[in-house]
């Protein structure tokens, strides 16, 4: 397993001595995740960028996280979708580029820019003028450059049309402001990948996972994700098929509405030094797998949540009625795991030049087994993935689409992980998890900027 260090806050969280065994599957797997709809549209979008890139005449371009607004209201939280968005459009602007006469794409403007001393935002004249201050890594070669422009997006969310429409949008130093880019834009039904990703909470009841149809199950979803009531009762809905218990200091904390979207949950800060343990149990009567998160990252390898499709990522299996106790992210040497740790304000606020996502959410994704029968979980990577620049160490634009081209088509499986009841130490091994069914996805609010940054870069 990968390492998973620890992120932020509430930082570093792993697994009490528990015998595992990890599943590698192979197959089709489950219904497509809900990006996938948005990233097969973006490389259609990304010539156009590209084509208006240059009749501009701009020199060296970056890509900035999106903008999510649900019912017409600005989500400040850092959700996923934002970044991983961006990376998504960079890898597309890196496949559509000129290779005669390429544009110069800066790689990971967005972080780049997080990490200055001055922050900046695009949202106001000022923070752009900064923006286009500070120098930034092309994605090929050695050199740093300043930007001629930056590329972004809005995704906007309509709760009763069940609709998410993106927006492509170009900002130069004139303008200082967001422009859409002309013809670059396109919608999509919003169904339970999108969802996950904006941080809207759904739980979807046994029989309907069992016996509606795909596109059901999507209107259910969105109904629900829309209706706090449904989502936010005292304790856990009838619908729910995992318990998810967030310990402080052996102390259960009680979820209330958000205050920054009510469709989702929060809990009290922890304190510095406060033991942290989350434990998951399977309600139902079949197999459940447990993908959970904390800040951005997988508690399995500490996966990056923003580069995984749908489907993807390490998840915890379990067996009916069979209780986990998580205290950190696992290690690649299946064995050991880093406790969480609750970080100081300083600190936590240190940690959060260095993420792209919010590294104050707790975040968890479950899927029930389906028929014997069924696929099992395997999953393209898709254009979410950061490209290992420093490691590939691309000479020309030719190379970097190239690169972007073999990842695109690339193909990995997704891990899944069942204690052994009778180990005495951790020992993760494969087990097989057919016909993944996406039941609940739950975001949980811990911790909130002392600086109230909102959603630029």
């Amino acid at each position: 397993m990968r390492t998973a260090t620890a992120n932020r806050r509430a930082s570093r969280w792993g697994l009490a001595a528990l015998a595992c065994a990890l599943v590698l599957a192979a197959g089709p797997g489950g219904a497509a995740r809900a990006a996938d709809q948005i990233e097969d549209n973006l490389p259609a979008q990304g010539y156009k960028v590209i084509k208006f890139l240059k009749k501009k005449g701009y020199q060296n371009v970056g890509v900035l996280n999106f903008r999510v607004e649900k019912d017409n209201k600005l989500e400040r939280a850092r959700v996923p979708l934002k970044a991983a968005l961006a990376t998504a459009l960079e890898n597309v602007l890196l496949l559509m580029n000129d290779k005669s006469e390429p544009i110069g794409i800066i790689h990971d403007a967005g972080h780049v820019a997080a990490k200055q001393k001055e922050k900046a935002t695009y949202l106001t004249p000022q923070g752009c003028e900064k923006l286009f201050r500070y120098q930034y890594p092309l994605a090929w070669g050695n050199k740093w450059v300043t930007a001629d422009a930056f590329v972004t997006g809005v995704v906007k969310i309509n709760p009763i049309k069940r609709t998410t429409t993106v927006t492509l949008e170009a900002i130069d130093r004139k303008t200082k402001k967001p422009v859409p880019v002309p013809g670059a834009s396109f919608e999509v039904r919003t169904d339970r990948g999108i969802l996950t990703d904006v941080c809207t909470n759904f739980a979807l009841a046994k029989r309907q996972i069992r016996t509606m149809a795909a596109q059901d199950l999507e209107k259910e979803a969105n109904d629900k994700g829309n209706d706090p009531d449904k989502n936010n009762k005292k304790g856990q809905p009838e619908e729910r098929l995992v318990d998810l218990e967030i310990l402080y200091d052996n102390e259960r904390q009680e979820e209330r509405p958000g205050r920054v979207d009510p469709r989702s949950t929060e809990i009290d800060e922890p304190k510095e030094n406060t033991k942290v343990v989350l434990r998951i149990k399977n309600l139902s009567d079949k197999r459940v797998a447990v993908r959970l998160a904390v800040n951005g990252k997988n508690t399995l390898y500490q996966e990056d949540i923003t580069q995984l499709s749908e489907g993807g990522g390490t998840k915890w299996v379990l067996d009916p009625g069979k209780q986990y106790e998580i205290l950190g992210f696992y290690k690649n040497d299946d064995k050991s795991y880093e406790p969480f740790k609750v970080l100081s304000d300083e600190a936590s606020e240190q940690e959060e030049l260095e993420t792209k996502v919010s590294a104050a959410a707790i975040q968890m994704v479950v899927y029930e087994e389906g028929s014997a029968g069924g696929d099992t979980m395997v999953k393209t990577q898709g254009l979410r993935k950061v490209l290992p620049l420093a490691e590939a160490r691309l000479r020309s634009a030719r190379e970097a689409s190239k690169l972007v081209q073999n990842l695109k088509g690339s193909t990995r499986s997704t891990g899944l992980i069942k204690p052994d009841p009778d180990a005495k130490e951790a020992d993760l091994q494969t087990v097989p998890f057919k016909d993944p069914r996406l039941q609940e996805s739950r975001t949980i609010w811990y911790y909130f900027s002392k600086k109230n940054k909102g959603s630029g870069n």
